[in-house]
């Protein structure tokens, strides 16, 4: 076993929590859209927004930090 090797089964190991971070993100967000559809106050529905957001937010993150992660492959691997 070599480095490319080790470098090889890191990345497998990172593009797979990688993925399971977005899948949270993503439950995350329709979890949000779906306590805004039901919400019966403004006030949770303000909650509820803010749950969407968090949502959005670390989809962006978390794609930034795939972009980078395959940059990086790309360039030394």
């Amino acid at each position: 076993m070599d480095l490319f090797d080790v470098i090889g089964i890191g990345t497998t190991w990172i593009n797979l929590a990688i993925q399971v971070a977005v899948a949270i993100a993503l439950i995350v967000f329709f979890w949000g859209v779906s306590k805004h559809f039901t919400a019966s106050s403004d006030q949770e529905r303000e909650a509820a927004r803010g749950t969407m957001v968090w949502g959005v937010v670390a989809i962006f993150i978390i794609a930034s930090f795939w972009g980078i992660i395959a940059l990086v492959q790309n360039t030394f691997y």
